[in-house]
């Protein structure tokens, strides 16, 4: 369970993701990343069990398993 609340640097997040650092970034400065916490005006670090949720809320089901599901 600590490994969930591990705090992982930008890079580090983006690679967790699949992500190039600078999409990473940019998806922060929009608002469409994981939640992240602001340490100071430049360090920012995110919990790799808010990447972690923020990679399953992305989750597309085909539309067969939609249907097969009904």
């Amino acid at each position: 369970m600590r490994e969930l609340d591990e705090m992982l640097k930008e890079p580090e997040g983006a690679g967790l993701a699949g992500l190039a650092a600078n999409t990473f970034r940019k998806y922060r400065q929009l608002g469409l990343g994981p939640a992240y916490i602001r340490i100071s005006a430049r360090c920012i670090r995110y919990r790799r069990s808010d990447i972690l949720s923020w990679i399953e809320s992305r989750r597309v089901k085909p539309a067969h398993e939609v249907s097969d599901a009904q």
